[in-house]
């Protein structure tokens, strides 16, 4: 199965936002987020499962070089992505984008 993406506005910006981070600190730093982004997006399109239960009916699929997370829900082949935490961020300040969504 290789499911589909949607990004929140706010988890979009967010990446974009860690990219910026990292490029104005080293050019190298923001290319090798983009490549681990890129690589965790991909496993998860093809395993939708290999996140981890996480809160509010969500899945949390951690990165292993940087300290950030995808958090998203899995319906049916739609992979949609609430947040990009840095693993020192309150764990819950994007639970209202997901509680928004739900009505």
């Amino acid at each position: 199965m290789t499911a589909r993406v949607a990004y929140t506005e706010a988890a979009q910006e967010e990446r974009l936002e860690i990219v910026r981070f990292y490029r104005a600190a080293n050019a190298e730093a923001a290319r090798s987020f983009t490549r681990e982004f890129k690589h965790e997006l991909a496993l998860l399109k093809e395993r939708p499962e290999l996140g981890t239960p996480y809160l509010e009916g969500t899945r949390r699929k951690v990165f292993p070089y940087f300290p950030y997370s995808l958090v998203y829900t899995l319906e049916e082949d739609l992979i949609t992505i609430y947040a990009v935490p840095h693993h020192s961020r309150d764990p819950e300040y994007w639970l209202d984008r997901i509680r928004n969504r739900r009505g």
